[in-house]
């Protein structure tokens, strides 16, 4: 169904004037998948009683539970000066992603380039960095709770078959990362056998979990590992290039590679060593980009804020 067919489409324009609105989200950036959401974000106009009246201003349009958030020109327009990664790629979308464009929405994006500056470097670096804080977290977090957990049903079993046996040296530990039964006395072969076959029970109970943990893991990790290059390489093309691009045409193959878990070891939570290389190519494009860029410090304020009075001209009188 075209989400413009959707009820909480339509209810956008019961509650906002909008102006603008586009696809958000992994369809912006050609990375959704069949099981993704599909985000709506755009821009109203901000009534006029709350450019010349007593009204409070207003921020943003976002119901409660739904992935829609429609900003107000005021709200949105601090945000792109600051150049924020999460609200200026509604500026470089494809034509085909815009749902909504009023002749104001096509003056925004006709004017893009007001709102670029060299904070770009800070605020891409700074959420590229978070997100690679993230993945280090997860995957180092995934790690130690794979050995944990299964060092601690291990060691529960162990202590009921050491009371039940009559057995005073078995216990568990972790080896090099790696669950290890350690016994140290003899024991007849029966009785071995029942132990043995206790223990692989439970070591076998604890892998079917493990693989289902994983999954969710695995699905997070690529995730943050796809999000990490694209926000360097929507980066570059600002500090670089001096242009907005969302979705990442010529990137499209490699980024699902990585969300798809290609770049994931067999344990499906640590990265390759394909994957490192190929952020520490990003990072140094990025930091190269940083330094040879020519954007100005800051972002034209003043541009900016005739945009806003010609817009508002264009609304209301």
């Amino acid at each position: 169904m075209d989400v413009r067919e959707t009820k909480e489409y339509r209810e956008i324009f019961k509650h906002c004037d909008p102006i603008l609105i586009g696809y958000g989200g992994s369809i912006a950036y050609g990375t959704n998948l069949p099981t993704s959401d599909t985000d709506i974000r755009g821009i109203y106009m901000n009534p006029l009683a709350e450019f010349i009246g007593c009204r409070p201003v207003s921020e943003q349009y976002n119901p409660s539970g739904s992935d829609i958030t429609i900003y107000s020109l005021k709200k949105i327009f601090g945000l792109l000066l600051q150049c924020n990664p999460n609200v200026i790629e509604i500026l470089g979308l494809k034509p085909e992603h815009y749902l909504f464009c009023k002749n104001t929405g096509e003056e925004i994006l006709k004017n893009s380039e007001i709102f670029l500056s060299k904070r770009a470097a800070y605020t891409f670096g700074n959420y590229a960095r978070s997100q690679l804080n993230r993945l280090m977290n997860k995957s180092g977090r995934a790690t130690d709770q794979v050995v944990a957990n299964e060092v601690r049903s291990l060691t529960k079993a162990v202590c009921s078959i050491r009371k039940r046996e009559n057995l005073e040296n078995i216990r568990v530990e972790s080896v090099n990362g790696t669950p290890t039964i350690v016994i140290n006395e003899t024991m007849p072969i029966d009785q071995y056998a029942r132990v043995s076959n206790e223990i692989n029970n439970v070591h076998a109970d604890y892998k079917e979990s493990r693989r289902n943990n994983r999954a969710v893991d695995h699905g997070k990790i690529a995730k943050h590992m796809m999000h990490l290059l694209r926000l360097y390489m929507m980066g570059i093309d600002i500090l670089a290039e001096h242009r907005i691009v969302t979705y990442r045409e010529s990137e499209h193959d490699l980024l699902m590679d990585i969300r798809n878990g290609k770049y994931l070891r067999e344990d499906g939570i640590t990265p390759t060593a394909e994957f490192d290389e190929l952020l520490e190519e990003y990072t140094a494009r990025f930091e190269s980009a940083t330094k040879s860029s020519t954007l100005p410090k800051e972002p034209d304020y003043e541009k900016a804020n005739r945009l806003m009075m010609d817009l508002f001209k264009i609304c209301y009188f």
